[in-house]
């Protein structure tokens, strides 16, 4: 990237906001309805340029692209920690150059608890998004690519929680939908129950147990869903062959956790879980004829955070899970997530935040060529480091500014094509009641 092109870009950026200013100082609005209830609406303008649009190997392809994100809400806070919270928020996104990739987000949501003084409670969450962004779904599929799905995330949990011992049974039901008939072969269904006992040895820190039963079912696989094939640029195609529910990638998934959560100081708190994890599924072969291999490896979930001090923070995340395929290439992989944050309040009014993150996607079972031959295992690393400068101008208007870098590098010529760089500065006014 030429120095010119970033101070022409830099400049653009800046004019576009200081030209939306004004927009943001009148856009912010909160109304309350007595001590409990509020109504809130606020806007994020942010202009972005982006090095590398299509996560290209090479050739890439830069354009600067404008995010309007209206936000609206309503929050009622009860007695006891119970809560109502629904509301709105979406993206509207417009590329400078490249429009075919214009593209919007729609995020209706709804949250509610009912807890009791004695320590019983309930809790539902819903999400629901509607988009055509190219930032992939939780397993990366279509990364780089403008692609239109929803999704939709359901979860309700029952509790008890008291001085000495506690209990939680949880259900999810996770769905993800495509709307081209080349993609819908990764539509899924999770229905997921998680059961969780714990118990406080000390008032601040509690041994716990877990198990997760996971059951996800490939809806249009198991309807004649379109098999693709990877070609050597990375592009998908068809293969001319239909799946079918005796060769759907459906499975089950079973997973036993052991760990600490801890709050031992108003400085520290989070949750330590590593376990056991079984993938096993349904069908014995694939639609090529290829053998499944049921996958176990052991697990991580945790993330800590830790004050320093009033000024300085820090969140800790590892994570590592056994998912389903995003690919042809392989029927399994198993995804592990290190990433930490530091954030530094200068003044009640400017922070920095500072991360950095690796992720491994090691892929297992990998599939045949279609010449017949085996494919080289494959695995890719990517790399994310990132800044945030924050300024809170008054109580309703923020500005920051911002640049990340993402790298990524694949374990074999073969997959070349997953490999990028990218680099993205952003400037956005936030007006926020």
């Amino acid at each position: 990237m030429q120095n010119s092109k970033i101070v022409k870009t830099l400049f653009y950026i800046a004019i576009t906001n200081v030209l939306i200013f004004c927009l943001c100082v009148s856009s912010s609005m909160a109304i309350k309805i007595g001590e409990k209830t509020k109504i809130h609406a606020d806007v994020a303008i942010n202009t972005e340029y982006d090095s590398n649009i299509y996560l290209s190997p090479e050739n890439e392809t830069d354009d600067t692209i404008f995010h309007l994100k209206p936000n609206l809400g309503f929050d009622f806070t009860g007695s006891s920690g119970s809560f109502f919270r629904t509301g709105y928020q979406a993206d509207l996104a417009a590329y400078s150059s490249k429009s075919d990739n214009n593209f919007q987000t729609h995020k209706p949501y709804l949250r509610f608890a009912v807890e009791t003084p004695v320590g019983f409670y309930v809790r539902f969450n819903e999400f629901y998004k509607k988009t055509s962004d190219p930032y992939g779904s939780d397993t990366f599929y279509q990364l780089g690519t403008r692609t239109s799905r929803w999704e939709n995330d359901t979860n309700i949990a029952l509790g008890f929680d008291q001085r000495f011992v506690g209990f939680e049974l949880k259900y999810k039901n996770a769905i993800e939908r495509y709307d081209e008939d080349l993609h819908e072969w990764q539509d899924l269904t999770e229905n997921i129950i998680y059961l969780s006992c714990w118990y406080n040895f000390t008032p601040k820190t509690a041994f716990l147990i877990e198990y997760r039963n996971i059951n996800g079912e490939y809806d249009s696989q198991n309807d004649g869903a379109i098999v693709t094939t990877t070609n050597s640029d990375g592009n998908l195609a068809d293969s001319g062959n239909t799946w079918s529910d005796m060769y759907s990638q459906d499975y089950t998934k079973n997973e036993f956790y052991v760990g600490l959560k801890f709050k031992p100081t108003k400085k520290l708190k989070g949750a330590l879980r590593v376990g056991f994890g079984k993938k096993e599924f349904d069908n014995n072969f694939d639609v090529n004829g290829e053998e499944y291999n049921d996958e176990q490896t052991w697990l991580v979930d945790t993330d800590i955070k830790f004050a320093l001090s009033d000024k300085t923070k820090m969140d800790f995340a590892f994570l590592r899970s056994i998912e389903g395929t995003p690919t042809d290439e392989a029927k399994s992989y198993v995804k592990t997530k290190i990433a930490y944050t530091l954030k530094q309040y200068f003044t009640q009014k400017l922070m920095l935040e500072l991360g950095l993150s690796w992720i491994n996607d090691d892929y297992r079972d990998e599939t045949l060529k279609t010449d017949g031959s085996q494919r080289p295992n494959k695995y890719n690393n990517m790399y994310g480091i990132g800044s945030i400068l924050r300024y809170n101008i008054n109580k309703s208007l923020r500005t920051s500014i911002g640049y990340s870098h993402q790298s990524r590098n694949s374990s074999h010529t073969d997959y070349s094509y997953d490999e990028f760089d990218q680099d993205l500065i952003f400037l956005e006014i936030n007006s926020k009641f």
